[in-house]
């Protein structure tokens, strides 16, 4: 006999999950939560769709500026690409972890 459990997952957590599949473009990285924030409000004034990111790198936390989510990788790039100067050109994909 098999049965079958299910669980509801509340929609947050969907969406915590699909956030994290996600790819974004960073465009900045920084030591400082404070200089990140402040980098990531100005893009937003800019009209970009801009966060920061918390990211552990050997031991050292740094705070990425990443614009745009994207399910793909191809995606993020060709986003990047379009992005004016010079964030078209000094830029790396991440995906959070």
């Amino acid at each position: 006999e098999n049965i079958t459990l299910t669980e509801t997952i509340p929609s947050d957590s969907v969406d915590q999950v699909k956030q994290i599949s996600e790819y974004s473009i960073a465009v900045y990285s920084f030591l400082s939560p404070e200089e990140a924030g402040n980098a990531a409000a100005d893009l937003q004034e800019d009209g970009l769709d801009a966060d920061v990111l918390e990211s552990l790198v050997d031991g050292t936390t740094y705070y990425r500026v990443v614009i745009g989510r994207y399910e793909t990788w191809s995606q993020a790039i060709e986003a990047a690409e379009n992005l004016p100067e010079p964030f078209n050109n000094d830029f790396f994909i991440v995906k959070p972890q």
